[in-house]
């Protein structure tokens, strides 16, 4: 198998298994993306099944990462906020520091 073709599938399985901070990521990079977003859209956007929309939508607006723009009786509206930009921008720094090679299998073999 090609280092290419190895790099591909460590990165495909990488995102199918998200963590806490890489939903987060991708939430706030979807609702920065777009003004005035819904569920659905979020939902679909990020990738996300209904527990983890519930769970994290919850959770951000919560923590003001993201603000309810205008809600009506039957929809609401999600933009990012400030704390949530910055928190975009702090994951990207990380994400550069560590880099690519940083989020390959670890072997637990030698424990």
């Amino acid at each position: 198998m090609e280092v290419v073709e190895k790099q591909e599938k460590r990165k495909r399985h990488r995102e199918q298994h998200r963590g806490n901070y890489e939903i987060v990521n991708d939430i706030l990079q979807f609702v920065a993306s777009k003004y005035n977003c819904n569920m659905a859209e979020v939902t679909f956007g990020a990738s996300l099944t209904y527990y983890q929309q519930k769970r994290y939508l919850s959770l951000l607006t919560n923590r003001r990462l993201i603000l309810i723009s205008s809600e009506s009786k039957y929809c609401k509206g999600y933009e990012i906020s400030i704390l949530g930009r910055r928190y975009l921008q702090v994951f990207a720094e990380i994400e550069d520091d560590l880099g690519y090679d940083t989020f390959q299998e670890v072997s637990y073999s030698h424990f």
